[in-house]
């Protein structure tokens, strides 16, 4: 049997080195984006500890800035690692619920009032 074909003969084999290499790279990503999950998770339960235990200007300053770029952070880590597809999924997913959500009814817009309109 050619070294490419598999068993049957139904086209390339995966070389199992390759596939191995593959689900390391997937467990190391998914490993990397919790960590970064967990460090934007913490900044934000400190900010609601510093919002709760009435903390100075200047800590609660530094919390905020911390809770924003960690998140800022979180987000284009997701974005590299599970790369641009997902959010464009999102960002469909997010347009047709507000479509639904936010079309007038049936009834209004027979009449020609929108739900803009204050006439």
């Amino acid at each position: 049997m050619h070294e490419r074909e598999t068993a049957v003969g139904f086209g390339p084999s995966i070389d199992p080195q390759q596939a191995t290499k593959a689900g390391d790279r997937r467990k190391m990503s998914l490993r990397v984006l919790a960590v970064g999950g967990v460090l934007c998770l913490v900044s934000w339960i400190a900010l609601a500890a510093g919002i709760f235990m009435n903390a100075g200007f200047t800590t609660m300053f530094v919390l905020a800035t911390v809770a924003a770029l960690a998140t800022e952070g979180l987000v284009w880590l997701t974005a590299a690692l599970l790369g641009i597809r997902a959010f464009k999924a999102r960002r469909y997913l997010l347009q047709r619920v507000r479509g639904l959500v936010w079309q007038p009814s049936a009834a209004r817009r027979a009449s020609g009032r929108d739900l803009g309109d204050d006439n």
